[in-house]
């Protein structure tokens, strides 16, 4: 939208991170799905959030001058990077995985009588982890903002500190990677949900 626009600036509380197992048909939801309203499978709610959400939309370019100007007369893109990062306030053995790439996840069921538990198990072996992973933020006109990255991985080195005065977090980085199952190729999708005209 061209000129000022109040219900363009966004902040606030209201947004949620998801993540699903990386497959192809993974996608947004509908734009009739509402902010809040759950994004169905095979999304997961990645429960609160401390700090807020961060994309990143990093490019880097280089130059190509000629003998006759001082200045660059073209500068073409050389590398980028796509990067959602935000803390997960929820500490759990599965936010810690998708925050590492690290590690396989087992589970002993708890039963009416005995505990159960679940472990995330750190071997000497690395086994790559893909994900799914989107951005569902509400706009000021009731709309939702949203960001998808199709194929992405963690590449941040999650740090927990455990305090008496702020909450323990898991520091979530994901660099969006090219999805080539895709035509064309994919790697993030911004969206801004449009209200009906009147």
């Amino acid at each position: 939208m061209a000129g000022f626009s109040a219900t363009e600036v966004i902040a606030g509380r209201n947004f949620i991170v998801y993540s699903a197992p990386y497959a192809t048909t993974n996608d947004l939801p509908a734009d009739t799905v509402d902010y809040g309203t759950a994004w169905g499978t095979p999304w997961t709610n990645r429960g609160y959030t401390n700090g807020g959400l961060t994309l990143n939309l990093s490019v880097e370019r280089g130059e190509i001058r000629v003998d006759q100007e001082f200045d660059p007369v073209f500068m073409p893109v050389t590398s980028r990077t796509v990067t959602l990062s935000c803390n997960l306030a929820q500490v759990t053995p599965e936010n810690y995985q998708l925050a590492s790439g690290l590690g396989s996840l087992s589970t002993v069921a708890p039963t009416s009588t005995t505990r159960g538990h679940v472990d995330l198990r750190v071997t000497s072996q690395v086994q790559e982890l893909f994900a799914s992973w989107g951005y569902d933020i509400l706009q000021p006109d009731g709309m939702p903002f949203r960001v998808f990255v199709p194929r992405g991985m963690a590449t941040g080195s999650p740090q927990t500190q455990f305090t008496s005065d702020n909450p323990a977090t898991i520091a979530l980085e994901i660099t969006a990677l090219v999805d080539t199952n895709r035509t064309p190729p994919l790697i993030a999708v911004i969206r801004d949900v449009l209200p009906p005209s009147s």
